[in-house]
């Protein structure tokens, strides 16, 4: 058996073992560099144009340039795929391209009768994989001209015929001295693992999804919410006239001055980093109140989850937050309404939280992506 298969058994020899394992794995990676890795880019052309300033050298460029100093434009957007086979084997197959039958061997191979489950398998791993690999590459829009007929075998589901299959569209910056080469393609993304699938591979497209504000994305809601005047809405609430869970005792240490406070209603303020501002709002608003309510012996006791990032928990800090959630009287959270789309199903299926006989009433705002209030839904 190969030495490429077995060298970590060398490691069971103690150190000098994993020194030959290290040894024969370092030769294993120049023996698949000089025989399965093969260059079909010319890049002196493009390092030509290529420039590394200071920040490429510390952070990610969005075209994927300069992650590699000595060769700047390897890896980087438009260029070319590489090959594992030499330059003499990359010529495509045109007269046994449907030999065996690509839908056939589908058919016979791929096709399930009845779902199989893969135990040993997350279910969220099709999701990953498929993210990695549109963040490695892609080839463009195919072409549409003379395209490949995949004739359907008897007794087809899909019945009599053929599937009509683009090709690859080619790459439009071969020179006249290449004409004699085998076809290349061009990754139209950078090839590194990189997030562009989030952040795209050119300027343009990074810029238009990042904030620059404390290194945050945009949300999708196009709408700025800095004009919407969320006090607007709750300027309507008669906080004297509150629902009965709201009238009884409160259960809680009473804050400063608790000779004049006869009832603390505890709210748990909550909402997306994005919308901190309208938080900001809610919250200060209702400490406003609070110079009325004293009067009237009502104190309106703000809980933020902010309180919590330095608690201790023998779980997860997400078990503090429920805990103090369960002893409010009232939960307030703040919603974009394409985020709520996310968690409206978690939500409305949940029972309120019980503490005792009493509950946490929930209340749930939403600012509509073209819209300029916030509303109750």
């Amino acid at each position: 058996m190969s030495v490429w298969v077995t060298w970590p058994a060398l490691t069971k020899l103690g150190t000098l073992g994993i020194f030959a394992g290290l040894i024969t794995l370092a030769m294993e990676r120049e023996a698949l560099f000089e025989n399965n890795l093969f260059d079909t880019e010319n890049y002196a052309r493009h390092n030509a144009d290529i420039t590394c300033d200071p920040r490429s050298q510390v952070a990610r460029t969005e075209d994927g340039t300069c992650n590699i100093l000595s060769n700047p434009a390897e890896g980087s957007v438009y260029m070319r795929f590489g090959r594992n086979v030499k330059p003499e084997h990359q010529w495509a197959e045109t007269d046994t391209l449907l030999s065996p039958n690509p839908r056939e061997v589908s058919n016979t191979l791929l096709a399930r009768g009845e779902f199989k489950p893969a135990p040993s398998l997350n279910f969220i791993a099709a999701a990953w994989i498929q993210f990695m690999t549109h963040d490695w590459f892609n080839h463009g829009e195919n072409t549409a001209d003379n395209p490949i007929q995949v004739p359907l075998p008897a007794g087809d589901p899909l019945g009599s015929g053929s599937i009509s299959v683009q090709r690859t569209q080619p790459d439009p910056t071969r020179s006249a001295d290449e004409a004699g080469k085998p076809q290349a393609f061009r990754n139209h993304i950078t090839h590194w693992w990189d997030g562009s699938q989030i952040y795209g591979s050119d300027k343009a497209t990074n810029d238009k999804i990042r904030s620059f504000v404390d290194g945050k994305l945009k949300v999708e809601c196009p709408a700025s919410y800095e004009d919407v005047d969320v006090l607007e809405m709750l300027d309507g609430i008669r906080v004297d006239r509150l629902p009965g869970w709201a009238k009884e005792e409160s259960r809680l240490k009473a804050p400063p001055e608790p000779e004049k406070v006869e009832r603390t209603i505890k709210i748990f303020l909550a909402s997306s980093s994005e919308l901190r501002a309208d938080r900001d709002e809610f919250d200060l608003y209702f400490r406003q109140q609070n110079d009325t309510l004293r009067k009237q012996g009502i104190y309106l006791q703000i809980v933020r989850w902010e309180n919590f990032l330095d608690a201790m928990s023998e779980t997860r800090l997400q078990d503090e937050y429920n805990k103090e959630i369960r002893a409010c009287d009232l939960f307030v959270s703040l919603f974009f309404y394409q985020d709520w789309k996310i968690y409206r199903g978690r939500i409305r299926h949940r029972p309120p939280a019980v503490s005792g006989n009493r509950q946490t009433a929930h209340l749930y705002l939403f600012q509509e992506c073209f819209g300029e209030y916030w509303k109750y839904r």
